[in-house]
């Protein structure tokens, strides 16, 4: 349990494993002008979607979580400006180049795992196989495969039509997603996407009560050519290090946490193929994630700038708060939750009541 006594990480793990939301609004001075699709037609194309593509994507985080450490690196991509680019042949067979000021680092992704390569270190790490609950990369925060995310979790009465944009100079249809949840902290969440491959361009998500982003990614340059097969196969560089096995936050906590979490909480399913300390619940835009330690694991690692502070249910919690993501922490009983998601601060007291009404979630 030693690597769960890093501040902040226990906040910023959830955040960025439920809610991996939305995306900078760079669009052309040219006037869009594209054909109107039906938006469930639009959407049932980016769903269908397996097109090989390669560009260069922009993305731009405004939740202003805190800074991480590099096992966390991913997670920051929802508080900051990222240049990425990708080179995406199938799920099995992709590549995408996070870019520094100071250099790389390069995620290569094959049938069994992941190879990561940081030019700056020139270090080599291995992670294999894939996780039902994980940190977020940066594959997750591309236009296609996140708007193929969203679009999975909307209901039909969810979708609106939405008026055209010009983006990586292409003029292309777009569909927007109005959550019917109350829970939920989204606004509404604008998908531009080409109707005839069903590659989508650009993701935006709003938070309720603004009128700006909380997450944008979009495509600046875009080919629908298949990238070559050396494009996305990993070779080791010259003069490189083998780095620790790469390791994931989450996967250290669901194997290595003996807190049991239960099959539902307060009336939400805990997600299919999910087991340890780690789980998600619920469905559609109201998911809630949860983790659960022994309170020693947490115990002096909360900085004191997050108060200590009264709940409605009855216990006291530490709590962050963004446009797009709530995220809490208590204790019952000596084990420690938390509990993050693109929902309310009202729906997670709603939950941490039960639990503590139980006297644990187990």
């Amino acid at each position: 349990m030693k690597r769960l006594r890093r501040s902040w990480r226990w906040f910023a793990v959830l955040a960025g494993v439920v809610c991996l939301g939305a995306l900078p609004a760079v669009v052309g001075a040219l006037p869009a002008r594209a054909r109107q699709v039906p938006p469930a037609d639009l959407a049932a194309a980016v769903l269908a979607s397996a097109r090989p593509f390669s560009g260069y994507v922009e993305t731009s985080g405004r939740l202003g979580l805190p800074e991480l450490g590099d096992i966390d690196a991913a997670a920051s991509l929802l508080s900051t400006q990222s240049k990425m680019r990708v080179w995406w042949r199938d799920p099995a067979a992709w590549r995408v180049d996070l870019l520094t000021n100071t250099g790389e680092s390069d995620v290569y992704g094959d049938a069994t795992g992941t190879w990561t390569w940081d030019s700056e270190a020139r270090r080599v790490r291995r992670l294999d196989g894939e996780a039902a609950v994980r940190l977020p990369r940066a594959t997750d925060a591309l236009p296609p495969p996140l708007a193929q995310r969203l679009l999975a979790a909307a209901e039909p009465g969810e979708l609106q039509p939405l008026g055209a944009a010009r983006i990586a100079g292409r003029s292309v249809p777009g569909v927007r997603i109005v959550p019917a949840s109350p829970a939920t902290t989204i606004g509404h969440i604008d998908i531009w996407a080409d109707p005839d491959t069903g590659v989508a361009l650009r993701v935006s998500v709003v938070g309720r009560g603004t009128d700006v982003a909380g997450f944008e990614s979009q495509f600046l340059d875009l080919s629908m050519s298949t990238p070559s097969d050396d494009r996305v196969t990993f070779v080791r560089p010259d003069n490189t290090r083998n780095g620790r096995p790469q390791t994931d936050i989450v996967r250290q906590v669901a194997a290595q946490s003996p807190v049991p979490l239960p099959d539902e909480i307060g009336g939400l399913v805990r997600g299919t193929g999910q087991t340890g300390a780690v789980a998600t619940y619920g469905s559609g835009f109201g998911v809630v994630g949860v983790v659960g330690v022994p309170g020693f694991a947490l115990s002096g690692v909360i900085p004191a700038t997050i108060p200590l502070v009264d709940r409605p249910w009855g216990g006291q919690a530490r709590i962050v708060s963004t446009s797009l993501v709530n995220a809490m922490a208590f204790d019952v009983g000596g084990i420690a939750y938390v509990m993050a998601g693109p929902v309310t601060v009202n729906e997670l007291d709603r939950l941490a009541g039960v639990i503590n009404a139980q006297g644990g979630a187990a």
